[in-house]
């Protein structure tokens, strides 16, 4: 795609612990990359930003440097699987462009209530839905007002 001067606006990814190493290697030798507008990411497992699937995205999008739209979707879900609420804020540091996001399938259980405000970060659209939560103060922090 690169030699007949294709230039793609969206990307999905499928971002697995055994592909993401060879995916960040081809991404980041394509000039692709820079026309993206919007990617998608479908994972499996638990993502933290120190898995390894985690780190990956998280190197990911710093190849991306025209980036506006992020959505982060499960593949499959069982209680244990999701997004790591604590990913957040590695994500955003390394988007700074990023206007919209949608994160599915959020996991709080492993944060400590006292870090769960979202960093300060200029969205024109957020959503972060189907949260799995380990105590009722967690789930009010992220309910509608």
């Amino acid at each position: 795609m690169d030699k007949s001067k294709v230039h793609l606006q969206k990307l999905s990814v499928y971002a697995n612990k055994k592909t993401i190493a060879t995916q960040l290697r081809s991404l980041k030798q394509s000039v692709q990359r820079h026309s993206v507008k919007q990617l998608d990411i479908y994972s499996r497992g638990n993502v933290a930003a120190d898995g390894k699937t985690g780190c990956g995205i998280c190197l990911l999008l710093p190849s991306f440097t025209g980036l506006r739209s992020l959505n982060m979707l499960k593949e499959s879900l069982s209680r244990k699987e999701g997004y790591e609420y604590r990913i957040m804020p590695h994500l955003l540091r390394r988007a700074p462009l990023l206007e919209h996001l949608v994160v599915c399938f959020v996991n709080i259980s492993r944060v400590t209530e006292k870090s769960l405000a979202m960093p300060q970060h200029p969205f024109k659209f957020l959503e972060l839905s189907h949260f799995y939560c380990d105590s009722a103060k967690q789930l009010r922090e992220f309910s509608p007002q």
